[in-house]
């Protein structure tokens, strides 16, 4: 979807004009679009989770969200929520816009106040595949409240991340455990060894064991101070804990991330990544290049209460959909794990 210069135009004035209503209003609890610290997110005042979510990461008033979050009509997989129009969208009207400044990518971590000149080394002297780590590194700072809180557990500073909102709509750690990459080597060896995704899913596996070694030692290196080593803390529990948020943040930037051509690496987009898939979609997106933020439009008329799917890839095989999403597409209800124990032709056809 390639946007027209003139609706370009239009969107930018839009924007324009939403951030001066916001401005103007802003004696008025709204949140603003370029809110950063800490007392100015938990000041959100909304019920769920997933409300303070919309309300920080949309670029719209607060009386205009048009989309809601609640569990996707997709029985499947484990899918968890998806999205939901509150209102009926014509043909090409605008969703949702979600700025820069709430779209999560490698500029975040480069540009880290504590560990950016770290993350930046890790970029420079990786390989392929750094910036990955990088990215997965700082997600993991930022959940749970920084990786700073295992170091010094009895800190009472309650540090906020400024992603707070988003992460904390992200699914648990149980909900990500069906992705290839928690699943156990005898668990590899005994359902992939032989598929047409083994040599993918191994190389996978080996890049993030050492993503999670280097952010294992960029983390020890800067938090364990004189202090922390006068706590004597279990190194053997803090790795084991590193490991679990790095891998973790592999999952999340794999299964819903978007490409980011600007700096050749991943993005997430909060709000739009939680749209299931479908090769029959009702929205496209498009980021404007002289802002960065990412515009949603109805691609056709959308119904009230209707759920809003998006088409994750047009190109992709469904067998590498397991490796990158954690799920296979069309598969009649059938986890992948069955697929895989009966040999199916989507693993094991000679044809791939």
């Amino acid at each position: 979807f390639i946007m027209a210069p003139l609706f370009q135009q239009q969107v930018i004035k839009k924007i324009h004009n939403i951030q001066m209503n916001r401005y103007q209003n802003n004696n008025n609890n709204v949140v603003l679009s370029m809110i950063n610290d800490k007392d100015s997110i938990a000041s959100i005042d909304t019920t769920t989770k997933e409300e303070r979510l919309l309300s920080w990461a949309l670029l719209l008033s607060d009386d205009e969200h048009n989309v809601s979050i609640g569990p996707s009509t997709i029985s499947s997989n484990n899918s968890g929520n998806g999205l939901f129009a509150t209102k009926s969208i014509s043909k090409d009207e605008i969703i949702m816009i979600i700025p820069y400044e709430r779209i999560l990518d490698i500029e975040n971590a480069w540009e880290a106040s504590d560990l950016g000149d770290a993350f930046c080394y890790l970029c420079d002297m990786g390989g392929s595949g750094a910036k990955l780590a990088t990215l997965a590194g700082y997600i993991a700072k930022e959940t749970r409240g920084g990786i700073s809180n295992i170091f010094h557990p009895n800190n009472n500073d309650d540090e906020v991340s400024y992603w707070k909102p988003y992460l904390d709509c992200l699914p648990s750690k149980s909900a990500k455990e069906n992705h290839i990459l928690w699943w156990s080597n005898d668990k590899v060896e005994r359902l992939l060894r032989g598929s047409n995704i083994y040599d993918e899913v191994m190389e996978l596996r080996s890049q993030v064991t050492i993503a999670i070694e280097n952010n294992q030692i960029l983390f020890w290196n800067y938090y364990n101070n004189e202090e922390t080593k006068e706590k004597d803390l279990n190194k053997t529990l803090v790795d084991k804990t590193i490991e679990e948020l790095v891998r973790s943040a592999y999952c999340m930037i794999l299964s819903r991330s978007f490409e980011d051509d600007e700096v050749d690496c991943m993005k997430l987009v909060p709000i739009l990544d939680m749209a299931q898939h479908s090769r029959d979609t009702n929205i496209r997106h498009e980021t404007i290049p002289s802002t960065g933020n990412v515009v949603v439009t109805a691609k056709r008329h959308i119904s009230k209460g209707e759920e809003l799917f998006n088409c994750y890839s047009t190109t992709m095989k469904p067998h590498n959909f397991l490796t990158v999403f954690g799920f296979v597409p069309n598969n009649n209800n059938e986890s992948a794990e069955e697929l895989l124990e009966r040999k199916d032709p989507i693993f094991f056809s000679e044809d791939d």
